[in-house]
């Protein structure tokens, strides 16, 4: 299980969602509405805590999510299932580099040799900035990317 703290739900995942989610508005390259947003946000970081909750291997947590981030993108994003099921793929595959880097990193810089899982909530919290500062880099260098190869198919 890979249990979150009250602490890291407010100061991680909260955030985590809220970028994910405008990530897959971002690339949709469809206005959003505040409310939902938040909605999907919230919606999002819950059930990401309920599913680490469950008793379940590594991997099947990431398809859970995957498919709720689908569902919401659909139903409460208005976007459509082709759309939705290719943007939160991007979304996790940028989800997942970041944090690969941001890991390398702390162990290369900082020495941090201990499992992320069994360090105290609160360092878990700070490890996460340069993460979340990745993440949201990331999604900007890929809309970036995505906004040049249609320009150059425009051509």
């Amino acid at each position: 299980m890979l249990k979150l703290s009250i602490l890291e739900f407010f100061l991680i995942s909260i955030p985590e969602s809220f970028i994910f989610i405008t990530g897959i508005y971002f690339l949709s390259k469809r206005f959003f509405n505040k409310k939902s947003l938040i909605v999907m946000s919230l919606l999002f970081a819950i059930e990401g805590y309920c599913v680490r909750m469950l008793p379940i291997h590594f991997g099947i947590h990431l398809a859970i999510n995957i498919i709720f981030g689908i569902v919401l993108s659909v139903n409460i994003g208005k976007i459509p299932m082709k759309d939705a099921i290719s943007y939160n793929m991007i979304m996790v595959i940028i989800l997942c580099i970041s944090e690969f880097i941001s890991i390398l990193f702390l162990n290369m810089v900082f020495q941090i040799n201990e499992s992320l899982i069994n360090i105290k909530p609160t360092t878990r919290v700070v490890c996460f900035i340069p993460y979340f500062i990745l993440f949201v880099f990331n999604i900007f260098l890929i809309n970036k990317f995505i906004d040049k190869r249609k320009q150059c198919k425009n051509i």
